[in-house]
């Protein structure tokens, strides 16, 4: 089961990553500020994944685990965006 919620992370994170570069060029970061984003976007990914108990596999159905994984990844995405445009705008970027 570690293996599938790592599996599950890594293929959302990777997916973050292929669309932050790729569809934001203009929003690259200074030195390691793309490495910043990318940490705090898995770390709120797991914390917001525990909040909801999507990692729960074998106990909750398919359907309520991808319903509780897809909040998750929506407010961590939020959460990034909110903090890209008002408390680290000035911090990293070029």
């Amino acid at each position: 089961m570690l293996l599938v919620k790592a599996m599950m992370i890594a293929s959302v994170t990777f997916s973050f990553i292929d669309i932050w570069v790729n569809n934001y060029p203009d929003a690259m970061l200074f030195r390691n500020g793309n490495y910043l984003i990318t940490f705090s976007f898995v770390m709120l990914l797991i914390i917001f994944s525990t909040t909801f108990k999507a990692m729960r596999i074998g106990v909750y159905r398919v359907h309520e685990i991808i319903y509780y994984f897809t909040i998750s990844i929506i407010l961590s995405i939020c959460s990034n965006t909110w903090m890209l445009g008002g408390k680290l705008n000035g911090l990293i970027f070029n």
